[in-house]
């Protein structure tokens, strides 16, 4: 598995937009998405607060909305301070070693929220050590110095185990919807192609 020194963000940030698609109105074929209206993948219903709403009400107004939305350079900075403020500063991802460990917790925190990427981790951290309970890691939703130090000191190999294990707990999270909410039956594909996005390639 390979690590980068600079742009780690960037990198992520990149991969996972290109699963989170443009605006989208909440309405018809969208219906079923629990956060309503959304910007890429920034759910009004849940960040009503982002400044980026009073930018795209203002765009409603012209006639090519919304395609007007992505040469909008200020709406487009907020995105990328929104994603990097509530996904990667608040879980610390810049300090973790890996940067294929970074792109997964970044869209699972993107997709699933903060804390459960970090108790992702935790967890997939914790399988890797059965049999060596001194090293597991206290599973509280935080990555703090511990857990990035626990993290950082796996090899290549281990690395790549958790991000499978990452991965894996992030499917059967999806397969737990689905089992309990059939309106979310829409996502199926998506979903599973979000498995394969950010891959380790």
């Amino acid at each position: 598995m390979k690590t980068y020194n600079m742009t780690d963000f960037e990198i992520a940030y990149n991969k996972v937009m290109g699963h989170e698609g443009g605006y989208h109105a909440g309405t018809g074929a969208n219906a079923a998405d629990r956060g309503g209206e959304t910007y890429k993948g920034i759910a009004r219903r849940f960040h009503a607060k982002w400044n980026g709403w009073e930018i795209i009400d203002g765009l409603k107004k012209e006639s090519n909305f919304p395609r007007n939305l992505k040469q909008h350079s200020q709406l487009q900075g907020s995105v990328n301070d929104f994603y990097k403020e509530h996904f990667w500063e608040t879980n610390k991802l810049g300090s973790l070693r890996f940067q294929q460990l970074k792109n997964k917790l970044f869209d699972i925190g993107v997709n699933m929220g903060k804390a459960t990427a970090a108790t992702f981790l935790q967890r997939g951290f914790n399988y890797l050590c059965r049999g060596n309970t001194a090293s597991k890691l206290k599973v509280d939703a935080v990555i703090g110095a511990i857990t990035i130090s626990r993290i950082n000191q796996l090899n290549d190999n281990d690395a790549r185990h958790l991000y499978n294990l990452l991965n894996i707990q992030q499917g059967r999270h999806y397969l737990n919807i689905l089992d309990n909410d059939s309106s979310q039956e829409a996502f199926t594909r998506g979903w599973i192609d979000r498995l394969n996005l950010i891959n380790q390639s």
